[in-house]
């Protein structure tokens, strides 16, 4: 069986895509009392934290209207649409998160290697794919003990894209600090944090959160979701908890939770989420299990009303991208994509076939919410 480490855990690879071609998953969980008791860490003295540009005056706080039990979103769409297949990533690995770009042509594809010690802890390094829409592999960016790559996005500029990601590892170039929560240029290549600072104009997003928070954002309606993963005592089970914000508060240093929902984490597998309106999306499982999806984390999409911070509707997804490449398939990432008119679509990933024939499976949930 394979060990599944801590990080792992928290970022979303629940499960581990077998070698063998038949794909069987196998998940093994350190007992919690293995695990770091962060609490006891000392308190770290913080240097000042260089501020990007304000954005605008804060709007009013979004009313969530809670949708109607009986007219979800899920009972209505079904499966989603098969958008685009991607033949090869720049490494073999599974895909961790996506977030596409319209404006490029792009999608923003996250996966995880091994760290700077060459093990995957205490850090494991960020691959960030810059993908074409026809699929084809554009160029690729590793940020060296980035972290797991789950939780990221992506700002286009006139000259570029802004890459907004909590970075994982502490060293002298970050002052000793784990979890910053960073804002750098893309740019292909391979960079430590120092070189970020240096030559990807990497800046500390003003407002700092909890210690390993990760990030998806609807840009159009200045709102972003924040996860927290919640480390259990001896014996309880894991929680996370989801957290809404605007996006200018976060480039402004505001403190401002709009709405916060907690659920029960490990299981089930957090492999994605996402925030539409005044609807929460979380993307759910721990893979297959002798090819077929694991009974015990099954693929499923969650549907939840910031309102009332209820389930609202679950939706199965062991029908997507059948027959699966090899037996294998496991979800990976979930993000907004705003269409021409305005309205919103939900990408979601799904990484299929044994190791050394991987294909990673983008599909599009189209009219989830309003312009």
């Amino acid at each position: 069986m394979a060990d599944l480490s801590r990080r792992t855990l928290l970022l979303g690879g629940g499960a581990l895509l077998s070698a063998a071609g038949a794909g069987t998953a196998a998940l093994l969980t350190k007992p919690w009392s293995a695990l770091a008791d962060r609490s006891a860490a000392p308190p770290i003295t913080r240097p000042p934290i260089p501020v990007v540009t304000p954005a605008p005056a804060r709007t009013a706080a979004p009313t969530p209207t809670a949708p109607a039990l009986g007219t979800t979103l899920l009972t209505q769409l079904g499966l989603p649409a098969g958008l685009v297949t991607i033949p090869r990533l720049a490494i073999g690995g599974v895909m961790q998160d996506v977030v596409a770009v319209p404006a490029q042509g792009v999608y923003f594809v996250t996966q995880k290697m091994s760290g700077s010690n060459g093990s995957e802890l205490p850090y494991e390094s960020t691959v960030i794919n810059r993908v074409r829409n026809d699929g084809s592999l554009v160029d690729a960016m590793v940020l060296v003990d980035g972290g797991h790559g789950l939780g990221f996005e992506a700002e286009p500029d006139g000259t570029g894209t802004w890459i907004w990601m909590t970075w994982h590892g502490a060293n002298a170039d970050s002052g000793g600090r784990e979890n910053d929560f960073v804002r750098l240029r893309y740019t292909p290549g391979t960079f430590t944090r120092g070189q970020a600072n240096a030559q990807l104009g990497l800046t500390l997003v003003p407002f700092q959160d909890h210690p390993e928070a990760v990030h998806h954002f609807d840009w159009a309606r200045d709102l972003a979701v924040e996860r927290h993963f919640n480390w259990p005592q001896p014996g309880q089970a894991a929680t996370e908890t989801f957290v809404r914000r605007r996006i200018s508060d976060l480039r402004n240093g505001v403190d401002d939770r709009l709405d916060e929902i907690l659920l029960r984490a490990s299981p089930p597998t957090t492999q994605g989420f996402a925030t539409v309106n005044d609807t929460f999306f979380r993307w759910l499982g721990a893979g297959t299990s002798g090819g077929v999806a694991n009974p015990a984390d099954p693929i499923v999409l969650e549907q939840y009303s910031w309102a009332t911070g209820q389930l609202v509707a679950t939706g199965s997804y062991a029908g997507l991208w059948q027959p699966w490449d090899d037996g294998v398939a496991e979800p990976q990432g979930a993000s907004v994509q705003r269409e021409a008119d305005g309205s919103a679509s939900l990408i979601l990933g799904l990484t299929t076939g044994a190791v050394g024939r991987r294909r990673y499976r983008l599909s599009k949930h189209a009219g989830i919410g309003a312009a």
